[in-house]
């Protein structure tokens, strides 16, 4: 009977030293839930910020590219004003130079051609009228 009792206290003891034992770990078990708990809240609050930024700069974004079309859209526009302040400077000063005598090469030279198609014309007719009046001198006399 007293080999029973011992291992009876034995059974008892081991018993006792596997529940402490089990204690231990279900508590490191709690302990690391804990932890792995807190960093999962720690990381979907990361989450939640880091959708939040991402949605901001996704607007700002948008905002930045109607901002970039909206002053495309206003270059655009002055370039063609400047172009028919340009077109209408450029035509202008034709108009004065015209007023002031001058003109264009191709200009110059069909106003050079008619101009000698002219002289030759008067010089043929020059010496048709000298001819006409020796004639008529000739009759005269």
């Amino acid at each position: 009977m007293q080999k029973q009792a011992k291992l009876i206290h034995t059974l008892y003891s081991d018993a006792v030293k596997a529940d402490k034992a089990l204690d231990r770990d279900i508590e490191k078990i709690k302990q690391a839930k804990f932890t792995a708990e807190e960093q999962l809240h720690a990381l979907r609050d990361t989450q939640r910020l880091t959708l939040a930024e991402i949605t901001g700069a996704q607007a700002q974004g948008k905002s930045l590219k109607a901002k970039l079309n909206q002053l495309d859209e206003e270059l655009l526009r002055q370039q063609r004003i400047l172009y028919s302040m340009e077109f209408a400077v450029a035509q202008m000063e034709t108009k004065v130079d015209r007023a002031q005598g001058e003109r264009s090469e191709d200009e110059k030279r069909v106003l050079l051609a008619q101009r000698e198609a002219l002289q030759r014309t008067l010089n043929e007719l020059t010496v048709q009228h000298k001819t006409v009046e020796t004639q008529v001198k000739r009759v005269h006399e």
